[in-house]
């Protein structure tokens, strides 16, 4: 999720620079702005604001920064309520939601679900994602777009290596990138793994 909204944040940050937007960047759980603003220094419309897991601080600054923004993009579904709020003081608001699995495949609590039909996107990263979502709760296929997850810009760099070089046995092979633990046994790759 950090990573895909990396991503996002990524393309926002062209985006910006390109058309002269000002961007506004809130984050509930980092600690510093350090190691941001160090890689989009050459950006001087970027505003970072980093607030150390405090929900009261970050939600007064989503509503103070939400109530004059012209697209506000929500990096979980966690933070979808704040729409609600937001859309009664700015109702020209664009609001995009990302979602990426497990959080939205049920039904959604009431505040959340009210959030998320005031989106005007919904980027979902599979088509399993966005069936289940809409499933649940009653949604509209045309909210919906399927983005992916991305790799960062420096995983483009194409490294060669022959099978015998990376010890690797010969014939198909199956590549699963996942993280194995307890909570996730849902994915089923220990299955795939035996």
């Amino acid at each position: 999720i950090q990573s895909y909204n990396r991503s996002i944040l990524n393309a926002f940050s062209s985006i910006a620079e390109k058309e002269n937007w000002d961007l506004t960047v809130l984050v509930l759980n980092d600690t510093s702005d350090q190691h941001f603003i160090e890689r989009t220094s050459h950006q001087p419309r970027i505003a970072y604001h980093a607030f150390s897991g405090s929900k009261a601080k970050f939600s007064r600054a989503a509503l103070k920064y939400g109530y004059n923004a012209n697209l506000i993009y929500f990096g979980h579904v966690h933070f979808a309520s704040l729409a609600l709020l937001i859309k009664l003081l700015n109702a020209s608001a664009e609001l995009m939601l990302a979602v990426y699995g497990i959080d939205v495949w049920r039904r959604l609590p009431l505040p959340q679900r009210l959030a998320v039909k005031q989106m005007s996107r919904i980027l979902a990263i599979s088509e399993y994602t966005k069936r289940r979502m809409m499933r649940e709760n009653a949604l509209r296929a045309d909210l919906f777009a399927i983005l992916p997850c991305t790799l960062q810009p420096e995983f483009t760099r194409v490294v060669r290596h022959t099978r015998r070089e990376l010890a690797l046995p010969e014939g198909k092979m199956i590549l699963s990138v996942s993280r194995l633990d307890e909570m996730e046994r849902y994915k089923g790759i220990d299955k795939v793994i035996c």
